[in-house]
């Protein structure tokens, strides 16, 4: 799927096969309400969660899926952000 090495217990994982909480399914649905949205529309989904809990591998999942369906998806790390210009 992804180039990006994980380790450690917690680490988000990258492959489906990897999945042993059902995460790909809750991101196969995500995928859906986006697919299913229309153009006109501004939808806006989070995925909200603990440390640990598995947002970053649902957010990996759903942009694999994405891809597989030809639609964009843009990976975007908001820690990175300091201030407006960096934004920019």
């Amino acid at each position: 799927m992804g180039t990006q090495k994980t380790t450690g217990y917690d680490a988000a994982q990258n492959e489906r096969d990897h999945d042993d909480l059902d995460r790909w399914r809750f991101a196969g649905d995500i995928v859906e309400v986006i697919i299913g949205t229309p153009p006109d529309w501004s939808a806006r989904i989070g995925v909200f969660g603990k440390w640990g809990e598995g947002k970053s591998t649902v957010l990996r999942f759903a942009e694999y899926l994405l891809k597989e369906k030809q639609c964009l998806a843009i990976r975007f790390n908001p820690w990175a952000i300091r201030d407006w210009n960096d934004l920019w």
